[in-house]
């Protein structure tokens, strides 16, 4: 579940996230990689004639700044301990942590439509881990 929960932060950040930690430098190289596979499924779109983004601007969206805060998310720490971990505002990252769960969720779905339920059950392991604190109370006025 980890390595699931660890890259998708990187596809569904927002810009103003790309620096928002230090993540760890051996993560820059394997973005690098992330973003080149990525890219090459486009291009294989773009053959099958499949109207789409363009392949650079697409690559260099990823936005790894909250990675290693939604691992540690994921990991059992606090929502404060995370928010002296990053730069951004508070409702940015519970607006990315609840992103990253709606995201885990789509694939767990898409998942059990292909019939994949090991991968599937990984993703719903994610997705507990996730799903937890302030972060999904129904209100913070309670």
């Amino acid at each position: 579940w980890n390595k699931c929960v660890r890259w998708c932060p990187a596809s569904c950040g927002e810009k103003n996230q790309r620096l928002a930690t230090r993540y760890n430098r051996r993560w820059k190289r394997r973005l690098r990689l992330f973003g080149k596979r990525h890219a090459a499924s486009l291009r294989a779109a773009a053959a099958c004639k499949l109207e789409g983004m363009d392949v650079e601007e697409y690559v260099d969206s990823f936005s790894p700044g909250l990675m290693d805060v939604v691992a540690a998310w994921c990991r059992g720490v606090p929502f404060v301990t995370l928010y002296k971990m990053t730069d951004v505002f508070e409702g940015s990252l519970v607006r990315a942590i609840r992103r990253l769960e709606e995201l885990l969720r789509q694939l767990a779905g898409a998942l059990h439509t292909v019939g994949d339920l090991e991968l599937e059950e990984k993703f719903k392991a994610a997705i507990e881990r996730v799903k937890r604190d302030i972060v999904f109370a129904a209100s913070l006025y309670l």
